[in-house]
């Protein structure tokens, strides 16, 4: 898995995430949004979610 910080403005507000890919360069592969509310960080309890989402051979 490739992790890569991303950051944006939006009406004058950074915005901060991470970019979790696969390992799996040149597939065109769907994009999921991932949030837990204003109080928690990218650390409290979503790692499970990016790894299984990330994991090209699950099959869901």
């Amino acid at each position: 898995m490739i992790e890569t910080p991303y950051e944006f403005l939006c009406d004058g507000t950074t915005c901060r995430g991470v970019l979790y890919t696969p390992d799996a360069g040149g597939k065109n592969l769907p994009c999921i949004v991932m949030a837990h509310g204003f109080a928690l960080t990218h650390a409290s309890g979503l790692a499970p979610f990016k790894e299984a989402f990330c994991n090209t051979n699950a099959e869901f």
